[in-house]
């Protein structure tokens, strides 16, 4: 026991700091299975609960009941007379053994939910965190390789598990398939690695096993052959490499056919499906490499990889020492196949992959960034070291704190811009959150059917009063009423925690409708400043029993509201 502890400790000291920072700032989400991650998760319950996998012969049009379950339960999507499943299965493979647990330790009711109960929730977060250990694991065995010291692996360490997206990914949504990558594209990196130092048939077989994995887990990243060239180390190595490997070709073909025995699992499961063996499961979803988006995917502020990660960036312009000492071939290696992923990458449909936290794409090759940053911090001089160790260090609470930002409505999941980044900029206060959240209504599309106007309103710090209390039902039909806006004049100072609060009470029932809303969540122009300002408060169905309420909260702050105006809006029928 004491030599396994003593032969991970490093990454259980990370583990441990990592759960740490999760702990008290960032926090869990009871739901960790959703969005992308029900699609890569649910082959589990689909053939060890539901047992309905295997759909040969049994189109749309003759079990419609099957299929509106399937739509139930996860992202499928229509090929021709059924429904795929349109993620792949690598990840749902390394997720078995945990979901065995929670499947053999929990009761089921024969439900669409089944497989989806805390159980099986809590299963998926403890594989995501068990793979990034063996993920830190590896990338200690890697820099050994490259007689990397042991307080820089350590920091190394530290910087890939809290200074990246892998904070967001192993623990808010840990079903993606990006962990268990990082995972197989770690290990095949260690053995290819370890081959080319001596080539040999172990090595040459591990490595095409996990790059089989690696397919399985996600197709596009085969990309990740375009790196071999730079973990060779240099051309000597790679050209002995591939000419031990022509040399023996029952290795090589032996190592092929390993590769795609593994890789065509994923047929397997196509045609239990759809009857067919290859098939593209994405149907209507695509790359357009004629207009990639480089600098977006890179730089901008609605997902860009060294904005949102900026601990990438050091570990980026790291790479340029290769250059400065001469490392030609690792250079040139690196960057190209970085310029290449980056190219296909940004030509995806929606190169920023739909509603994520930064640039989740790149977390399957963390390894390749990791690499030079090591190096550098190996081999610099101590002046440049300390700065490096700085900046990362600075980096990665900057990290965290936009995770946080991320999950709690701060940073907008889609609609980042400048002007919205930096207004927030490392804010955590409750007063931030959705205030990049606050949707535009087209006024036309209204009728004012009753307003009300009050001149000023002063509420003193740690107070609360209703601004007004009325009944709708002897000045308009409450039941078409959908929205309730509201102006009013204020400095919208960024410091005011002060909330306006709307709420309707249904004086039969005593039911409540309660919406409340931070005043900076009011402001149209910047922060700071004297304007007036507004929101919009979408409604439920109400009836004529209703009264309305209108309440602020001043907190610490005295708060000054001007020119009032209350309007209550009927959608036109046309619309």
């Amino acid at each position: 026991m004491k030599k396994i502890v003593t032969m991970f400790v490093s990454e259980l000291i990370v583990i441990i700091l990592f759960l740490f920072c999760i702990n008290n700032y960032v926090g869990y989400t009871p739901k960790v299975i959703n969005a992308d991650g029900i699609g890569y998760y649910e082959y589990l319950p689909s053939t060890f609960i539901h047992k309905d996998i295997k759909r040969l012969n049994r189109p749309i049009k003759n079990d419609s009941l099957l299929y509106n379950n399937l739509n139930k339960r996860s992202n499928y999507t229509v090929y021709g007379n059924y429904m795929v499943n349109k993620y792949p299965v690598g990840t749902s493979i390394l997720q078995a053994p945990f979901f065995a647990i929670a499947y053999f330790n929990t009761e089921r009711n024969n439900t669409v939910h089944d497989g989806y109960q805390p159980p099986f929730q809590n299963a998926i977060l403890i594989s995501s965190i068990f793979y990034l250990f063996l993920s830190l694991f590896l990338m200690k065995r890697i820099l050994y390789l490259y007689e990397i010291e042991w307080p820089i692996i350590l920091l190394c360490q530290v910087v890939m598990a809290i200074g990246t997206g892998l904070v967001f990914y192993t623990t808010q949504e840990p079903a993606y398939s990006h962990v268990y990558s990082l995972f197989a594209i770690s290990a095949f990196t260690y053995f290819t690695i370890l081959f080319f130092k001596n080539p040999n048939h172990s090595d040459f077989f591990k490595a095409c096993i996990l790059l089989g994995l690696i397919v399985l887990i996600r197709q596009p990243n085969l990309l990740v052959l375009l790196f071999i060239p730079f973990l060779s180390s240099s051309i000597t190595q790679f050209k002995g490499g591939l000419i031990w490997l022509f040399r023996k070709k029952p290795t090589l073909i032996i190592g092929i056919a390993i590769f795609l025995s593994i890789s065509l699992i994923q047929c397997f499961f196509w045609y239990l499906q759809t009857g067919e063996f290859i098939i593209y499961s994405y149907q209507n979803e695509s790359f357009n490499f004629s207009s990639p988006e480089i600098y977006n995917i890179l730089f901008s502020y609605k997902k860009g990889l060294f904005v949102y990660t900026p601990v990438l960036l050091i570990a980026t312009l790291s790479v340029i020492y290769l250059f400065y000492k001469k490392k030609y071939f690792q250079f040139f290696s690196w960057f190209v196949s970085f310029t290449i992923i980056t190219y296909v990458f940004s030509s995806w449909w929606s190169w920023f992959y739909g509603c994520s936290y930064g640039q989740r794409v790149y977390i399957d090759y963390y390894i390749f960034f990791i690499i030079p940053l090591a190096i550098l911090l190996q081999r610099t001089n101590l002046y440049l070291k300390s700065l490096i160790v700085i900046l990362v260090v600075i980096a990665i609470p900057v990290n965290l704190i936009q995770t946080y930002q991320y999950k709690n409505f701060i940073l907008h999941w889609m609609n980042m811009d400048k002007e919205k980044y930096w207004k927030v900029f490392l804010h955590t206060e409750s007063q931030y959150r959705g205030l990049n959240w606050k949707k535009t209504y087209n006024s036309e599309n209204y009728t004012t059917k009753h307003e009300i106007f009050l001149d000023q309103i002063v509420v003193q710090p740690n107070q609360k009063i209703d601004l007004l209390f009325g009944s709708m039902k002897y000045y308009i039909n409450p039941e078409k009423i959908s929205m309730v806006n509201i102006k009013f004049d204020n400095t919208f100072d960024k410091f005011q925690k002060a909330k306006f609060a709307l709420f309707f009470i249904d004086t039969i029932s005593n039911e409540h409708i309660f919406m409340e809303k931070s005043i900076l969540e009011f402001h149209e122009k910047e922060l700071n400043s004297s304007h007036r300002g507004e929101f919009y408060f979408e409604l439920p169905p109400i009836s004529n029993s209703y009264k309305y309420n209108c309440q602020i909260t001043s907190l610490d702050h005295e708060v000054k509201l001007k020119n009032i105006n209350i309007q209550f809006l009927e959608r036109k029928e046309n619309l």
